[in-house]
């Protein structure tokens, strides 16, 4: 018996050690080597500008921003040029200040993460599914268990061409990769596993 406690309690030392590692390398950075001499912005600049000159073929916009002014700006462009009104496609990126916007809104109590996400879209609803579409709740849209199955990857819009509406574009985006349906919809039974969601984001939108 102490010899099964004590193979326990070993086992139990080693995930605490190894969650430990985890979480001081997510948060510090581990094994990843910064771009930067040093931890400040000037040597960020100047680390910047050395990529750019060294690497750099495509468009660029970059600002830094200190106590919430923006203290300095950087464009490169290969062809046209970039500046602070150009419009980037952003992507995913847009999830995390999505997710960052709903959690402020939970704290102040305007949103239940468990709720049916139907009780807060209001110029589109999800088409129906074999499954019950009120089990797509905000914590599930966030963690990507909600059981959207498009797929999407937007490849982005032409210059000229008209950019869809966030409504058209979840009922069928017309810039979906290739060979992607483009359409946002229940495919999976929701909870039952992780799956990676494009339109997750404009549904919290």
């Amino acid at each position: 018996m102490k010899k099964v406690l004590l193979y326990i309690f070993g086992t139990a030392c080693i995930l605490i050690v190894w969650a430990a590692i985890v979480f001081t390398g997510t948060i510090s950075g581990l094994f990843h080597q910064p771009i930067a001499k040093e931890r400040t912005s000037q040597y960020f600049r100047e680390a910047v500008e050395t990529e750019l000159h060294k690497q750099f073929v495509g468009n660029f916009a970059m600002a830094t921003l200190k106590e919430g002014i923006v203290e300095y700006e950087k464009f490169h462009s290969a062809r046209k040029p970039v500046d602070r009104n150009t419009v980037f496609q952003v992507s995913s990126l847009s999830k995390w200040i999505s997710a960052v916007g709903i959690m402020k809104l939970v704290e102040d109590g305007k949103l239940d993460l468990d709720a049916p996400v139907s009780k807060y879209l209001t110029r589109w609803q999800l088409p129906p599914s074999e499954f019950n579409n009120e089990q797509v709740t905000v914590r599930r849209l966030l963690s990507h268990t909600a059981g959207l199955t498009d797929g999407l990857g937007y490849s982005g819009f032409e210059f000229g061409t008209p950019v869809q509406s966030i409504e058209q574009s979840l009922t069928k985006a017309a810039d979906a990769d290739e060979g992607i349906s483009g359409a946002v919809h229940v495919g999976i039974l929701p909870d039952s596993e992780f799956k990676y969601s494009g339109g997750e984001a404009k549904c919290n939108s």
